[in-house]
């Protein structure tokens, strides 16, 4: 008895828990552009078992930029050393590429695109960012105009999009330069 009253308690109070997902409707999209010329991207939230289209739209991540500090300083660090090993070859001698990006919507855009979106398709709203992955090893891509065979290792890290300022930090070293 005493094993199945949790077992029954569990199992009636799971379906009021409720998990919060975006699903999104492919033939239910919308390209806005903004008076700043930024072309964004929606999609409306999926209607369960209907095949009326939603007036919920998300925004697909847009505004690819390098990251600033306070002082408006970009967040940028491209530094090329020599160490006193010896290689086969010589002298090691490497670089290190460290960067920030931001991407998304400033809330001035966001309110823009929020009002283009009320006027012009009948009351739809914005409900926000769609919440977006990184795809691995082919989320971002690092082409060097030097020789060819010298690989750049690259490291890439994501803040979760609920922050304010949605950022991707990239690293990246290279060996050797030649």
């Amino acid at each position: 008895m005493r094993i199945l009253f949790p077992f029954c308690f569990l199992l009636f109070t799971l379906p009021s828990l409720t998990i919060q997902a975006q699903i999104l409707d492919s033939e239910n999209k919308l390209t806005i552009t903004l008076k700043d010329q930024t072309k964004v991207t929606l999609y409306g939230q999926a209607a369960t078992l209907s095949d009326e289209k939603s007036k919920n739209y998300y925004y697909l991540p847009c505004a690819l930029r390098l990251s600033k500090k306070r002082d408006g300083t970009p967040e940028f660090l491209f530094m090329k050393f020599t160490s006193d090993e010896k290689s086969a070859t010589g002298v090691t001698q490497g670089a290190l590429l460290h960067l920030l990006m931001e991407y998304g919507l400033s809330k001035e855009q966001e309110v823009e695109l929020a009002g283009v979106l009320k006027s012009r398709y009948n009351g739809a709203l914005l409900k926000g960012a769609a919440d977006v992955e990184p795809d691995g090893d082919n989320s971002v891509r690092i082409i060097s105009s030097n020789k060819t065979g010298v690989k750049w290792t690259v490291w890439c890290r994501r803040t979760p999009p609920f922050l304010k300022k949605p950022t991707i930090k990239i690293m990246a070293k290279k060996w050797p330069i030649l």
